[in-house]
């Protein structure tokens, strides 16, 4: 069975992981979000990057998460959608 990305130790680990090579990716291509942006866009990548099989693909699917939240702008659009939700 699947952990749930709920869970805190999986998201801590997720970050750990994913991380250094997002900040990477980020420097490479000049994007000007936050930490806590780009820790969002983990979260959201994070089954499909559990799926990729090499680097070039991890860098695949960070870019392509990363042009979908683009396209919601502002970001803390899809904060202010969640805490709605919860109540």
């Amino acid at each position: 069975m699947a952990q749930k990305i709920d869970d805190f130790d999986v998201q801590l680990r997720l970050l750990e992981c994913w991380l250094p090579l997002v900040e990477e990716i980020r420097r490479q291509q000049g994007w000007q979000e936050s930490i806590q942006d780009l820790e969002r866009l983990i979260m959201r990548a994070a089954a499909a990057l559990q799926r990729a099989r090499s680097g070039e693909e991890a860098y695949q699917i960070i870019c392509a998460y990363h042009q979908q939240l683009e396209r919601k702008t502002p970001w803390h659009d899809d904060r202010e959608e969640s805490s709605a939700a919860r109540g």
